[in-house]
């Protein structure tokens, strides 16, 4: 009975070695089976990769060849599929693979509450940048006496572009100021911006497109709005809005009115 029983357990002992030895072939089969599947994955992300790259530089010389005048620096892909992410200067914008359509605003990542936009303006703009004032080309803007006009500046600015926008409602709080506002469509759209300087109160007209998004009656005179962006373009101007003082003091982008009051006055 004993010799039986060993006899058994010898028997189960070869069986169980015979299985292991069968197991660990298999799994060793399936760990190279895994292995090439993880290569094979990584090589189509790395093709994937490419085409991406592709995909996104024919993208950004098609939308630059349909926006000349506009001073597009860089086109990326956005968080959200399909929209493309376009830094113009100071400005960001996002828009369809044909640049038909333009966003313009502050995306934002409701599940990590980040505001992926902000970081990307901060980084392009310059604070208080040297450049020279415009003394001899100021017939070429529109001029908005406010108070006693003691405070002078100029804002180069674009009728379409969202940031110029929100930057009027705040200087339309300003009080005690002169502005010269050069229109400057660096987004496009040329002949808005000469109708704007054709129209019969063209500050008005320009108050109306921008706070409150009214249409343009079309327009055609004499009018200084390729001289502006032939100006933008030798004072080194890469987006909107620009605003320059005096004293050679520049400052680029949105400001909210206390921190413009501010500038206004140093």
């Amino acid at each position: 009975m004993i010799k039986s029983k060993e006899g058994k357990l010898g028997a189960v002992g070869v069986a169980l070695i015979g299985t292991m030895a069968v197991t660990g072939a298999f799994i060793a089969h399936a760990e190279s089976t895994e292995n090439k599947k993880v290569i094979v994955e990584d090589a189509k992300k790395e093709v994937a990769l490419t085409q991406k790259k592709v995909n996104i530089a024919e993208i950004e010389k098609q939308i630059k060849g349909k926006y000349p005048s506009t001073q597009i620096k860089s086109v990326e892909e956005s968080p959200i599929y399909g929209i493309y992410e376009i830094s113009m200067g100071n400005n960001i914008a996002y828009t369809d693979k044909e640049g038909r359509y333009f966003l313009f605003g502050h995306v934002y990542d409701m599940h990590t509450q980040t505001d992926l936009t902000a970081s990307k303006v901060s980084a392009s703009s310059t604070e208080n940048a040297k450049a020279e004032w415009p003394k001899k080309y100021l017939d070429q803007a529109l001029v908005i006496k406010k108070g006693n006009g003691e405070n002078v500046f100029a804002v180069f600015t674009d009728p379409n572009c969202g940031y110029c926008q929100k930057l009027e409602v705040e200087l339309d709080k300003l009080d005690n100021v002169t502005i010269y506002k050069f229109i400057i469509p660096m987004l496009g759209n040329k002949s808005e911006s000469i109708s704007i300087w054709c129209s019969e109160n063209p500050k008005q007209t320009l108050k109306n497109k921008m706070l409150n998004g009214k249409g343009v009656v079309m327009a055609s005179c004499n009018n200084p709005i390729q001289k502006n962006l032939d100006l933008a373009e030798e004072m080194g101007i890469r987006g909107t809005p620009f605003m320059i003082k005096p004293n050679g003091m520049s400052k680029y982008g949105y400001t909210e009115i206390n921190e413009l009051k501010e500038w206004v006055l140093l």
